[in-house]
């Protein structure tokens, strides 16, 4: 099967060699959202170490007084999982299309390598790839079944890889150690009544900054990021945009800032968990919880990679003789892990 599939096109020997590529979604970069640890091949632990009070007494005497309070440590584990994108092109499958003239001549038709039809091939899988890593890291879990996807057991192998940071922080939210804030619209009976009414987003992002727990609030706004699907940012672009009191609103109308924040605290927004939850999550008539946002220190949300401080999407590509065909392949290992539960809250 080759990779150059789609609406059938007319083929008349000679005729137009490039592609006008529909632009596909940018979710940003990796490291905008998680801190990425390199290098983590095996099952690796972690000790974090609390910090330590509540030592200092009133002096009760010559040889008297010694403490025994202990430093309290935690451990957690990387445990890493294998994923792999593996693409085969065979010459035989572009007899008839408009790659059949980018093909090589005599015994090296075959080979695909160094072609402009190879340069095509990997910039398609590279970017599915980029895109493949975003979703897994935010929405993979281990334990996703075919009732939870619209495209049921066909889609199951997209999200099962390994467990995600969402599965983690809902897992944290269960154990009591992760503080919430519930969205009601997300309970709605149907799309239309999921849909969230002006100034529910301003409203989101309030009871998530009264739901974090006291440590956190300690923290300087600089530190922190909300991460939040657009849903929510977008809900509170129109209300800034709906008060021409403010100057910033005024300014955003004219400029198109793309740079909102809440309390000091910058916004990014998880398009990858959007476009995911709208192409997979809708199930008898309803998303799954579309509207979701997070609230945390800077580096705690963290992503393990085997790779040594090298991009994991990018792949091998190598022609075989023997089979006559042209292959693409990548193959990493991937974890995800919340550092401290308490300097991170969520609301979904």
């Amino acid at each position: 099967m080759s990779l150059l599939q789609g609406t059938p096109i007319q083929y008349a020997g000679k005729q137009a060699m490039d592609y006008v590529v529909k632009p596909s979604v940018a979710y940003g970069k990796l490291e905008d959202f998680f801190k990425v640890i390199f290098g983590v091949k095996v099952k690796q632990q972690v000790i974090y170490i609390h910090p330590l009070n509540k030592i200092t007494i009133a002096d009760p005497g010559c040889g008297l007084g010694i403490q025994d309070k202990q430093i309290n440590r935690t451990e957690k584990f990387w445990n890493p999982e294998n994923v792999k994108a593996w693409y085969s092109q065979c010459w035989v499958d572009l007899k008839g299309t408009i790659h059949e003239e980018q093909l090589k001549s005599g015994n090296d038709k075959p080979d695909i390598t160094d072609t402009v039809i190879e340069e095509y091939l990997l910039d398609a899988l590279q970017g599915a790839a980029g895109r493949d890593l975003m979703r897994m890291v935010f929405l993979s879990r281990m334990n996703i079944t075919a009732a939870d996807l619209t495209g049921g057991a066909d889609e199951v192998k997209n999200y099962n890889q390994f467990n995600g940071i969402w599965k983690r922080l809902k897992d944290g939210v269960a154990a009591s150690t992760i503080k919430s804030f519930t969205i009601a619209k997300n309970a709605g009976a149907n799309a239309a009544a999921q849909e969230l009414a002006a100034g529910d987003g301003r409203k989101i992002l309030a009871g998530l900054w009264k739901a974090q727990a006291k440590v956190m609030k300690q923290v300087p706004k600089r530190d922190k990021v909300f991460m939040v699907t657009r849903s929510i940012y977008e809900n509170l672009e129109d209300e800034l945009e709906a008060n021409p009191q403010l100057e910033s609103s005024t300014l955003r109308m004219l400029e198109g800032s793309e740079n909102l924040s809440y309390r000091g605290i910058n916004i990014l927004i998880m398009d990858a968990v959007d476009e995911a939850i709208e192409a997979d999550f809708l199930i008898s008539g309803k998303y799954t919880e579309p509207h979701r946002a997070i609230l945390t220190v800077k580096d705690n949300l963290q992503v393990a990679l085997d790779v040594d401080t090298s991009d994991p999407t990018v792949f091998d590509a190598w022609y075989e003789r023997k089979d006559e065909k042209w292959y693409a392949k990548l193959l990493y290992k991937i974890d995800t892990q919340v550092g401290e539960e308490q300097y991170v809250a969520v609301a979904f």
